[in-house]
């Protein structure tokens, strides 16, 4: 009985994270240029563009009311190195109008694991109208590209909009086009 249990166990860990990464059929379902990923059905695409042909510009947002949740993934078809990236993404974010009147506080750029992969992240904390959002902003390297990803949200919508970005990064695919 012992083992059955211990079979019966080591069944349903497999199931689960088998199928903890496997998008439901409505879900977003990203593919291009060799990027794919998915995300929830109740995200809406704000945007999903090429960069000319230098590489491509996707963003969604959380599609409930009063949600401020806002995932974006954009891509350069070169190896550039990702806290160049990061360092270029904040000072842009320092300038933007938006961040002004507020201003916005970045976390220093530490290594992280992403999708199984060596990347680097830097955290943020600002005002938008009035309301607290956190955000980070993660770059990798990953056949030839170099890959950016932005989470922000609200303190409200916080996790929807953290259970949103797991998923992309457990669905999370690169390979060469």
């Amino acid at each position: 009985m012992k083992h059955l249990v211990s079979i019966f166990s080591v069944f349903a860990l497999f199931l689960s994270t088998t199928f903890a990464a496997v998008p439901a059929d409505d879900d977003i379902q990203f593919l291009k240029d060799g990027v794919s990923f998915s995300l929830p059905a109740d995200w809406t695409i704000i945007s999903d563009e090429p960069v000319g042909d230098d590489g491509h510009y996707f963003s969604v947002e959380h599609n409930t009311e009063d949600a401020t949740g806002v995932i974006t993934v954009t891509w350069l078809n070169a190896h550039i190195e990702p806290d160049v990236v990061i360092d270029s993404h904040k000072k842009n974010m320092r300038a933007a109008q938006i961040y002004q009147q507020p201003g916005i506080e970045f976390t220093a750029i530490e290594p992280v694991t992403f999708a199984g992969r060596k990347a680097y992240r830097s955290k943020y904390a600002t005002l938008v109208n009035g309301s607290k959002m956190e955000g980070e902003i993660i770059c990798l390297n990953c056949e030839g590209k170099t890959i950016s990803f932005f989470v922000q949200s609200g303190l409200d919508d916080k996790k929807a909009t953290d259970a949103a970005f797991l998923q992309l990064e457990q669905t999370f695919g690169c390979r060469e086009e």
